[in-house]
This record gives structure tokens, C-alpha cells and sequence, in this order.
């Protein structure tokens, strides 16, 4: 899957600023299966995409987006650290 259209309206650079006080991280969904933490993230906040990298990914994102977040998943398929978080 490609990266979305990046918006990011207000030029922020940290996750809070694209939320204007709702919901930016998800660190409860650590450890869990990785499509079920994406379904569960786009149905709290449809204006998201979320994008999946393989937690040993070597490729850098170097643009912060307000409607994209990136969550990574071990080879198993489950969440890992970094939590998911928008930008």
C-alpha cells in the first residue's frame, strides 16, 4: 500500500497539533493483530489512513502527515513499538 495524499493544513509537526484535541496515539494496541488495530483505527477516526510497515523497514518517512498514521507489525502480523501514532 502507497502512503496517502499527505495534508497536513496547519503545517504541524507533532501528532497533537493534527488532532486539535482528539485521539493521536493508540499505545493500547500494542501486541495486537495488526488488520484488527488498522480496522479499529480508521473506525475511530474515518479521515485516517493508516499505513503498515514491517517493523524492520529501513525506509525512512521523512513528511508528517495529519491524516495518516504509521503503525508497525512484526513478521507474525502484531503491533509493535513504535505504537501507532499519526504523522
Amino acid at each position: 500500500m502507497g502512503y496517502p495524499p499527505c495534508a497536513n493544513p496547519k503545517h504541524c509537526d507533532n501528532s497533537s497539533c493534527c488532532t486539535q484535541g482528539g485521539k493521536y496515539e493508540w499505545p493500547e494496541l500494542l501486541g495486537k493483530e495488526g488488520t484488527i488495530a488498522k480496522t479499529l483505527i480508521e473506525s475511530e477516526n474515518p479521515g485516517l489512513t493508516v499505513v503498515t510497515k514491517a517493523a524492520d523497514s529501513t525506509i525512512a518517512v521523512t513528511d508528517f502527515c495529519c491524516n495518516r498514521v504509521l503503525m508497525y507489525v512484526s513478521p507474525g502480523g502484531s503491533v509493535v513499538l513504535p505504537h501507532p501514532r499519526v504523522g
